[in-house]
């Protein structure tokens, strides 16, 4: 469902879509694309917290494509257990300002995950 690379510190204007994908820095996530896959990403700046939540498109529900959201600690938090409690499949990034990346995904927090090395500069 996504495709990333994560360097470390992101810019201080957070993440933006660039049409393609999700960039901050020199660090970007790029979203699976398919009409039956949505994504938003939902940032705090008061915590330094973004989430980007990329999920199965449910029927009867408003698409959340291409979204950012910005808001306080407690919104931010309340999109993020509604991510859990999404009734499809979801994979969910979540980076903090000074500490590390937490990904979750599929049902039970479990999904099939393939990791490269940067390539040598």
């Amino acid at each position: 469902m996504i495709k990333m690379q994560l360097t470390g510190a992101t810019d201080t204007g957070g993440w933006h879509w660039d049409g393609c994908r999700w960039i901050s820095g020199r660090s970007w996530i790029e979203p699976f694309t398919h009409p039956a896959i949505e994504h938003v990403m939902v940032t705090t700046p008061e915590s330094g917290q973004s989430c980007l939540i990329v999920r199965e498109a449910a029927s009867g529900r408003q698409p959340v494509t291409k979204i950012r959201r910005v808001m306080s600690d407690p919104g931010y938090r309340r999109e993020v257990e509604e991510a859990d409690a999404w009734p499809l499949q979801a994979v969910r990034v979540e980076m903090a300002a000074g500490h590390g990346v937490r990904i979750t995904c599929g049902e039970r927090g479990v999904a099939p995950s393939t990791s490269t090395p940067p390539a040598a500069s």
